[in-house]
This record gives structure tokens, sequence and C-alpha cells, in this order.
């Protein structure tokens, strides 16, 4: 919109997963959690069956596709996805940290169930624009089917039952009734131009379904991932800020005992009573933010599961914090 209104020279770029040196896996990041878990000799923590797959762009390349973005003047007002085209599946993705580590670590299969939540794997198709979605797709091939019948004869058995009399009053008389029974076929020979010409738009209105699925689908899993994913960070951001205030509520009681003991001045008080209330509010807020992204997940997902609240979040292993990474 400011490119637009007013030449803002400004390029939009969405970025993709970016692995490189010093990447932790404190907010979920599939590539350090595994080298950390592999150098510590822990198991390979694998959602699912492993067969999802993840590209994942080296921080050199993202970065230089950056620059190259900022120093073009045809990329101004334009939105340009920076990622890698190279595909692994994530079992394959902890073979190769095994390999290249010499690690002994093994590989743990965990369902989404136990990861997250029961019926975690059908939650995507609740969503309301995924079943109309899925439902305009079965609708389109369904018509597909009832044109392809149109190429083959149609058999009808058809009968008729009644009676019939010059006079009322014989109209009733067993030998008014009459009856007539036999088969017809109808095929259109001379129309099998038509036929095949709307088999074609149908198969075309397949695709066309096919691919408004599939973007709604890319498009839920998208929503999905960035709720649960702002949700997770949340929630290690308030364990932290939590353990902020309890050390604040310390160091306000040990100036408030020095002021009494007569070993500091009442400024210290009010400086510690200070960084407990900012503590306090950012905690508050912090809390406020995990609620509304609680809010968003149920709302990426169509609702109709277990929270996520109600499950501790385990901190990262210490040693996580300074994983560094390899690549090219």
């Amino acid at each position: 919109a400011y490119f637009k209104e007013m030449k803002l020279p400004v390029v939009i770029v969405r970025l993709f997963n970016t692995v490189g040196p010093r990447q932790t896996g404190r907010y979920g990041m599939v590539l350090p959690r595994f080298l950390a878990a592999a150098k510590a000799g822990r198991p390979l923590i694998v959602h699912g069956d492993g067969r999802q797959t993840r590209c994942f762009c080296y921080v050199t390349d993202t970065v230089e596709a950056l620059v190259r973005l900022q120093n073009s003047t045809a990329a101004q007002g334009q939105v340009f996805n920076v990622g890698s085209d190279e595909e692994v599946t994530i079992v394959e993705l902890a073979e190769r940290v095994i390999r290249a580590l010499h690690s002994s670590s093994p590989i743990v299969f965990l369902s989404y169930e136990q990861a997250y939540a029961k019926g975690f794997q059908d939650m995507l198709r609740r969503r309301p624009d995924v079943r109309r979605a899925e439902r305009q797709l079965a609708a389109s091939t369904a018509r597909v089917g009832v044109a392809t019948a149109d190429l083959y004869p149609r058999i009808a058995l058809s009968g008729t039952l009644g009676v019939q009399s010059s006079q009322f009053a014989d109209l009733f008389d067993i030998n008014s009734r009459y009856w007539s029974i036999g088969p017809s076929i109808t095929w259109p020979v001379f129309d099998a131009g038509r036929v095949r010409a709307n088999i074609a738009v149908q198969d075309a209105r397949v695709e066309q379904s096919l691919t408004q699925y599939e973007q709604v689908v890319l498009a839920s899993y998208e929503e999905s991932e960035n709720a649960m994913v702002g949700f997770l960070r949340q929630q290690s951001r308030r364990a932290s800020l939590a353990a902020s205030v309890d050390a604040n509520r310390r160091a306000l009681a040990l100036a408030e005992q020095l002021y009494s003991s007569g070993l500091a001045d009442f400024l210290n008080v009010l400086d510690a009573q200070r960084s407990l209330f900012v503590a306090e509010e950012a905690l508050t807020l912090s809390e406020q933010a995990v609620v509304s992204n609680l809010i968003s997940i149920y709302k990426a997902l169509g609702g109709g599961w277990e929270s996520l609240a109600s499950r501790p979040v385990e901190p990262p292993p210490e040693d996580e914090a300074n994983t560094e990474l390899t690549g090219s």
C-alpha cells in the first residue's frame, strides 16, 4: 500500500526455514533440536511417521537473497518467498544428523496424539474452509462420473396399469383393466462430441477444485503452525518472566532487610520496587498474549480439541542454547 500510494521503496520478504550457526531449538526449530540430542546421545524425537517434508535454507544464502532484493529496484513493491527448493523428510533429516555427528542416538517416533492432543491429525479437517473445499472437490469428481455415463446406453424398464371403459358403470369391471410393460434403450450416438466435451469440462473443473483444495489446506497448515509456534514461544517467555518476577521479589525483600538494618538507603528499596512492578507488568502482558495465541490456535484449527494450556512446556536442555550448526 505504501509503495503504491506513497512510492515508498519497500520489498516484502517471506522467510522460510532458515538454519545456521548458533541457532537454538528453544522455539521448536527441528534441526538444532536434532543436533543437540545427537550430541548428547539422547533420542531424536520424530513426530508422526516422519514422512512430512521441509525445505531448509542456509543463513548465508538467505542473507545474500535479502541483500540482492534490497539493492534491486525491480523488486520494489513485490512479494518474494526466500527459501530452499530441496525437500527432505524429517526422518531423513534425523538420519543425516546422526551420520554427520557419528552419534549412536536412536530415532523415536512419537504420534501426534502423544505430542499434542487426541485427534490432532483430524483437527485441520474440522476447519469449515477445508471441509467446504473437500466437499467441492468430491462434488466435482462425482460430476465427471455423471458426464462419463452419458457415453453409454441407458436401459430402462417401464410399465403402465389402469382401467378404461366407454361407460362409467363398466369402469371397474375386470374386463376394463389394462396393462403394458416393456424395455427402452437410449443412446446418444450422434451427441458423442458434445458428451466428450462435457467430460473435458468436468475434468477441468476437478483440476480447479483440486488446486483450490490444496491452497486451502496449505493455508490452514500455515495458520495452524504459526499459531502453535506463537503459543509455545509465548509460554516459554511467560515462564522466563515468572522466574524474573520471583527474582525481583527476592531482591525487594533483600533491599528491605538491608534498609531495616541501616546498611542501605531507601533508594535501593524504591529501585527494587520499580523493577518488580516492571517485571509484573511484563508477566501480565505475556499471560494475556498466551490466552490470545491459544484463541488463535482454536480459530486456526476450528476448535473441538483438547487445550494445549493443560500440557506443561518442557524447557530445552541447557546445551541447546550453545548448539552450533554447520551447513552449506
